[in-house]
This record gives C-alpha cells, sequence and structure tokens, in this order.
C-alpha cells in the first residue's frame, strides 16, 4: 500500500485516496458495503463468496475480479532460489483461493537459468505449466497453448 500511496503523492493526488483496511474481521465489510457517503469505490480482496456479498448488498460501486488473476514478475536481479520457493508456494498451498498464481513472466536474461529450475519443480509438485504458443525449448514439461 506504502508503493502506491507515495506513487499518487508524485502525481500529486492525495495518498489517503487508497487506503487498505487490514483487521480481519468480516463485519466490517457489511458496514463499509453501506458507507456511501465516505467511501467511492470498494475492490475487495477475496475468494467468491465475498465477491458476491459485495455485489449483492453494496450501495457503492465495487470491482471484484475473478479467481485466476494473479501474476508474479521473476525480474533478472531476482535470487532464483526464493523466487523458486515463493512461486512454488503461490501455486501449490492453497490452489482454489483467490491469491493463487496463475500468471508467471521472467525476465528473458535469466529465463535460461530459471525456467528448467521451475519446470523441474512444479512437475514435481504435480503442476502443469502452460505457456505462450512457442515455450521456450528450455520449458520442457511447459504443454503449447493454442492460438486464440
Amino acid at each position: 500500500m506504502k508503493v502506491i500511496q507515495q506513487a499518487l503523492q508524485e502525481c500529486g493526488l492525495p495518498a489517503a485516496a487508497v487506503q487498505a483496511i487490514e483487521s480481519p474481521d468480516r463485519a466490517l465489510v457489511g458496514e463499509m458495503l453501506k458507507m456511501d457517503k465516505y467511501i467511492d469505490m470498494l475492490i475487495p480482496r477475496g475468494g467468491a463468496g465475498l465477491h458476491k456479498l459485495c455485489r449483492e448488498q453494496s450501495t457503492i460501486p465495487v470491482i471484484t475480479g475473478g479467481i485466476g488473476v494473479c501474476h508474479i514478475f521473476v525480474d533478472e536481479t531476482a535470487e532464483i532460489a526464493p523466487a523458486l520457493k515463493i512461486i512454488v508456494n503461490a501455486k501449490t498451498q492453497r490452489p482454489s483461493t483467490c491469491n493463487t498464481v496463475e500468471t508467471l513472466l521472467v525476465h528473458r536474461n535469466i529465463a535460461d537459468t530459471f525456467l528448467p529450475a521451475l519446470s523441474k519443480q512444479m512437475a514435481e509438485s504435480g503442476v502443469t505449466l502452460h505457456a505462450a504458443p512457442s515455450p521456450p525449448p528450455r520449458c520442457k514439461t511447459a504443454q503449447r497453448r493454442s492460438s486464440r
């Protein structure tokens, strides 16, 4: 949140224009959904049940996403071992949650090192990788997707 608020300030906007509610108390959601005098928009982060609740009970605009829009980018400066651990965990710990990683972008400068290691760990975890229409040869276990 600090990065977003800093970016807002750099663009001449108030940092408080975007806020996150960190309390896990779901009772707050019901209250917030009716606070159109104070809240311009809600973007709930949670599962399908929370999204449905927000759409049905809110008197203010709500933007709900779908499952499977979480991305991870591995930069060329990334440390390989921790990055692999994070990605495997993000995909396998609780695969049905809204924050399960679905899209992975890897900087081309580390792809030759990173992708074979990731491919191996994902295969060992029972995860099938799907790559662009022509996946790089270094991703041996990736399945090719047809163009849409």
